[in-house]
């Protein structure tokens, strides 16, 4: 049918079927700096950069850093006798992700070729009821968690909460039109997602011995709360 299209249905005679997977290509510049103040205070800062093909071409690139720090503050701060280990710790993160394969083009499908009663063959091809998107951007997830971490009593009692805040947009989904258009559904970037909540961990050595014996509990609670916080 096409002599640029190597594909068995490309063809006006088949007796065979064919499959074929989707096919991307995909880049990534990734960097990561720590820092360390006396072993007491520490900074993190990463950043990456993502091409992806299955983005526009003129806009198949796109960043996305984080920062974290974190100080010991029992190794700083003179503290009650009772306090055996103390840190807190913020960050701020943002992550990119591409969007699935031919999202932003509108494919013909070629179907089986047709036999008139007078021999004639007729190739047929389809429009996708699926409409895409050319001005496709990459989903982000961006996240803010600060946490706290104690131990008592010569490391026999511990307890370390954390609390996070997550919001996704520009989520790539598809949604349905009217079928007037020609279409039933068309790729898009749409909706903001937000998860809140918080993380505990309790941790209990309720026997220690001088032989080595020691029994440790440990327990984890979380909870999260999701809510839509935009569909358009």
């Amino acid at each position: 049918i096409s002599p640029t299209l190597d594909r068995l249905d490309g063809t006006s005679t088949q007796i065979v079927t064919e499959d074929f997977r989707r096919l991307q290509r995909y880049y990534g510049a990734y960097a990561d700096i720590s820092l360390g103040f006396k072993d007491q205070v520490f900074l993190g800062l990463v950043g990456r950069n993502d091409w992806s093909s299955t983005l526009p071409v003129d806009a198949n690139s796109y960043f996305y850093p984080g920062v974290s720090l974190s100080h010991i503050l029992s190794e700083t701060v003179a503290l009650p006798s009772v306090i055996s280990y103390a840190k807190w710790r913020a960050s701020w993160t943002k992550v990119g992700n591409e969007a699935f394969p031919y999202g932003t083009a509108t494919p013909y499908f070629l179907g089986v070729p047709f036999t008139t009663a007078t021999g004639t063959v007729a190739n047929q091809s389809t429009f996708s009821n699926q409409l895409g998107n050319p001005t496709l951007k990459p989903e982000f997830t961006t996240e803010v968690e600060g946490g706290l971490e104690m131990r008592f009593l010569n490391d026999r009692f511990g307890f370390d909460i954390t609390y996070f805040k997550r919001n996704s947009t520009d989520q790539i989904t598809s949604r349905d039109v009217p079928r007037s258009t020609g279409f039933v559904r068309q790729v898009v970037n749409a909706g903001e997602i937000e998860n809140r909540g918080i993380e505990l961990g309790l941790s209990l050595t309720p026997i220690k011995t001088s032989s080595g014996f020691q029994y440790d509990l440990n327990v984890n609670f979380t909870r999260i709360r999701s809510e839509v916080v935009s569909v358009g």
